[in-house]
């Protein structure tokens, strides 16, 4: 099982070109944040992560903002509260049949489709959704719905 200082390294890496923006302000201000620890695999690496609103058809969705992070296995959708536990649901990119997104001039969104339904993630800031993309664009081995 991981530890939260795997968790602190790989974001460290993964935002140390990115102004204005600390690990320990996102572990402050990101209440999933220090929880991600625990549900990470040994071997499993952060690609990347993004905050945003969801809605579809997939059945653990529940209206808040949540903290999606994608690995270099799955998707990770994530929400706590001050006053709630952990409620978390995953994706694996064996289950993903589409993956679209779309920027406008403030916001982006994005549309994952698998096996267990629709998730939009909407209300996307358009730095996080910019942010994202590029670090998902490192994933290029990624067999969707291969694996």
């Amino acid at each position: 099982m991981r530890q939260p200082e795997d968790v602190k390294k790989m974001l460290g890496e993964l935002i140390r070109d990115q102004r204005g923006i600390t690990v320990e302000n996102l572990f402050l201000y990101i209440p999933a944040f220090p929880e991600l620890y625990s549900i990470l695999e040994t071997e499993e690496r952060i690609v990347g992560y993004l905050l945003g609103n969801l809605q579809g058809s997939h059945p653990d969705i529940r209206s808040a903002k949540w903290l999606v992070v994608i690995t270099d296995q799955r998707f990770l959708f994530l929400q706590k509260s001050m006053f709630s536990s952990l409620h978390h649901f995953e994706i694996r990119f064996a289950k993903i049949k589409k993956i679209s997104g779309k920027l406008g001039w403030f916001f982006g969104e994005m549309e994952i489709i698998s096996d267990s339904g629709s998730v939009q993630i909407f209300h996307i800031g358009k730095k996080d959704y910019q942010f994202f993309t590029s670090c998902v664009g490192d994933l290029a081995s990624i067999q969707i719905g291969n694996s």
